[in-house]
């Protein structure tokens, strides 16, 4: 079924898992101009909040839409160097426009999200009234305190009508 937000879904300091019955079928509705998903997590040795989404699509419905999907990750005191924990796993998932004039300025958002996979995703951040390329279909900002490797695992997706497609930090 189709979902309807006009604040942000948000899940803060406990893993979280979104599961929907396809990406053809199964949709989240941002309908204000907000971001759609938001998750906080924490790395520690001892607990690690792991995102996992599979199966949706995060739709636009407002001409300024925040992010479609925020990941942001925070550090605990005293982790171990080279403790490289997973972070957040998107998997068939579609980040899109709903209607004409419709655009998240950018489609997924990973901050500190260390092994980060997105798999067999769609990502969009065309505003098709307007003809113009906007946003940043997935921004990455890693981060390499205590050692901790960053890495962003992109496979079998297709990222398109982006003003920029994959950007770094």
């Amino acid at each position: 079924g189709t979902y309807r937000i006009t604040s942000p879904l948000t899940s803060s300091g406990k893993p979280l898992a979104l599961i929907g019955e396809n990406a053809a079928t199964t949709t989240i509705l941002v309908d204000a101009a907000i971001n759609g998903i938001v998750f906080s997590g924490v790395y520690s040795n001892l607990v690690i909040d792991a995102f996992s989404m599979t199966n949706l699509t995060v739709s636009a419905n407002s001409a300024s839409a925040g992010s479609g999907i925020k990941i942001t990750y925070t550090y605990q005191a005293g982790i171990t160097t080279g403790y490289s924990p997973p972070g957040a796993t998107l998997q068939n998932v579609k980040v899109i426009s709903q209607a004409a004039g419709f655009a998240f300025s950018k489609g997924i958002e990973c901050i500190k999200a260390q092994n980060t996979r997105i798999l067999n995703c769609l990502i969009s951040t065309y505003k098709p009234s307007s003809g113009t390329f906007q946003g940043i279909g997935i921004s990455y900002v890693g981060d390499n305190a205590n050692g901790i490797a960053s890495e962003l695992y992109i496979s079998g997706c297709t990222v398109f009508s982006c003003e920029t497609g994959v950007a770094f930090s």
